[in-house]
């Protein structure tokens, strides 16, 4: 009786040992399969950024130098707008592939 509540509690220990195994098994499966791509993603957004940047400074420069049109300020805002909405999702995509 004595030995036998023994083995059961090792049998017990054992199940939960396995059980935390098998979760720690599943979490670094996981986080190898999110990092390589946050990382890819993080590549991704950092060449949305510069060229985000780049266009930016460009209309500023020629805004200020008076080559701009209306029209044409108008469409390039909307452009950058819409550069600044794919930028800003595209950091979030990294941050949730990570979250999971």
């Amino acid at each position: 009786s004595y030995y036998r509540a023994i083995a059961q509690r090792q049998r017990r220990l054992e199940n939960s040992w396995t059980g935390l195994l098998l979760a720690l098994e599943d979490a670094m499966t996981l986080l190898a399969k999110a990092v390589p791509a946050a990382v890819e993603q993080l590549r991704k957004s950092r060449v949305l950024m510069a060229d985000f940047f780049r266009q930016r400074q460009s209309f500023g420069i020629r805004t200020a130098q008076g080559l701009v049109t209306e029209t044409e300020r108008l469409g390039k805002e909307r452009t950058l707008k819409m550069a600044f909405a794919a930028l800003t999702t595209s950091y979030r995509k990294s941050v949730e592939l990570l979250r999971k």
